[in-house]
């Protein structure tokens, strides 16, 4: 259902009858042969409706188009049609005529939200400099940090670009939490259709160092209390104790798999997905073990993921020889340099060869590619944890177990929603 109203909301120009014969041809066929007539598409409509019905009369809006639905005769098809693709979509055109009446009040008070938090930003950041010195890297955080609220508020300025898209995109969202009001309460703020104001609570310069920063596939709300919780002295396992109390159920142990495959497969990776192998040793309490697997996958997506990008015209990666039955890579001199499938050695002598997750991250452009804080993380806080457990030994603990499960969840859903973001394309990148 879901991808059909994508599908829907691609056409919302096009006229209902054109729209539901493309419905009826993405779920039949032989949809000619079924549905020979105006007449006998509209009862398809009707029927289409009545095996959801239970669905639709959960709220009074569904209802009402509902009722109006099947209350219409057959032989007035235009009507049906109309009505049909208004009870699918949960909204008609005067309810995206009043929403594109409010993007403007809307990108008013989004900026101001912003500009206020690049202030406070730039404040901590001036603060952070006298203390530490200009290098230090609470400086260098800040100034991270400042990129992402400005990129933010490019954001922001674009919904004056395309108000009719913006308009669906907030209708969307009022329906999404009118059906589904736990799921949309879980993901994120309610009424946030731009998703500006979750971005923005996940930058306040106030919580830069909080050791979670990097973990945003979890909900708003959770996030909310363990900031609450870290500004009352907690400490990072205090921190974790709560999420594997709370929130880290088999559920989600089985919605990292998930969507780790998920992206292996839209990168094309062809390693093994060790990720179930490494939920199933947590269940047992091989923690140890799991924490080793979780490790190596999470470097092995950062090498596919950039990979990716490098096809798609990202300029990220040089791949060299093969040696010993592995390729040899070399990072870009520069974001406009082509990759060369035969690079000479005298070409990859002048380039950083890159050995490990962490040098593609430190010497490519990766960074543009992900999310700041979790790229921060990934370049300082798991890198040293990952040398320490790999060359100092691994204690079989719960909770790092479970941080490390968390750190492949954020790559994996921060790579996966910046591909899938439109706002973050860069140059002749297509994804």
């Amino acid at each position: 259902m879901y991808a059909d109203d994508m599908w829907l909301d691609l056409r919302a120009w096009d006229p209902p009858g054109l729209v539901v014969r493309g419905l009826l041809r993405r779920k039949f066929d032989d949809y000619r042969v079924r549905f020979p007539s105006r007449w006998h598409t509209a009862e398809a409509c009707k029927q289409f409706a009545r095996h959801d019905e239970e669905f639709y009369n959960a709220n009074p809006i569904d209802s009402q188009f509902y009722a109006k639905l099947v209350s219409l005769e057959s032989s007035d098809a235009d009507c049906v049609f109309d009505t049909f693709l208004t009870l699918r979509r949960g909204y008609a055109d005067r309810d995206v005529a009043y929403a594109r009446s409010t993007i403007t009040r809307d990108h008013k008070r989004l900026a101001r939200l912003v500009a206020a938090m690049l202030a406070k930003n730039d404040r901590r950041q001036r603060t952070a400099a006298r203390l530490g010195g200009s290098g230090s890297l609470e400086v260098t955080a800040f100034a991270d940090n400042r990129k992402e609220l400005q990129r933010l508020l490019g954001r922001v300025n674009s919904l004056r670009n395309n108000l009719d898209a913006h308009a669906r995109a907030k209708c969307r969202c009022h329906v999404r939490e009118r059906r589904m009001p736990g799921l949309a309460t879980m993901a994120g703020v309610d009424g946030d259709y731009t998703g500006i104001r979750e971005r923005l609570a996940r930058l306040d310069p106030d919580f830069l160092l909080f050791p979670m920063r990097h973990a945003l596939q979890l909900p708003v709300r959770v996030i909310s209390i363990l900031k609450a919780l870290w500004k009352r002295g907690a400490t990072l396992e205090q921190l974790t104790d709560f999420l594997v109390r709370t929130e880290l159920t088999d559920e989600y142990l089985e919605a990292v798999c998930q969507n780790f495959d998920e992206l292996a497969a839209t990168t094309g990776s062809r390693r093994p997905g060790n990720v179930r192998e490494a939920c199933a040793c947590y269940r047992a309490g091989h923690y140890a073990a799991a924490a080793m697997l979780i490790i190596v996958q999470t470097e092995a997506i950062l090498w596919d993921y950039c990979e990716y990008l490098n096809r798609k015209g990202a300029k990220l990666l040089v791949r060299s020889r093969v040696r010993r039955g592995r390729p040899v890579y070399y990072a870009a001199s520069s974001p406009g340099v082509p990759p060369e499938p035969a690079a000479t050695d005298s070409r990859a002598q002048s380039r950083t060869r890159l050995t490990s997750a962490r040098s593609v991250l430190q010497h490519t452009d990766l960074k543009r590619f992900l999310y700041a804080p979790i790229y921060d993380y990934l370049l300082r806080e798991f890198s040293d944890d990952r040398n320490d457990y790999a060359h100092n030994g691994l204690p079989s603990d719960r909770l790092l177990a479970m941080r490390a499960l968390l750190t492949l969840d954020a790559a994996v859903t921060g790579a996966a929603s910046f591909l899938s973001t439109p706002f973050h394309k860069y140059g002749n990148v297509s994804y």
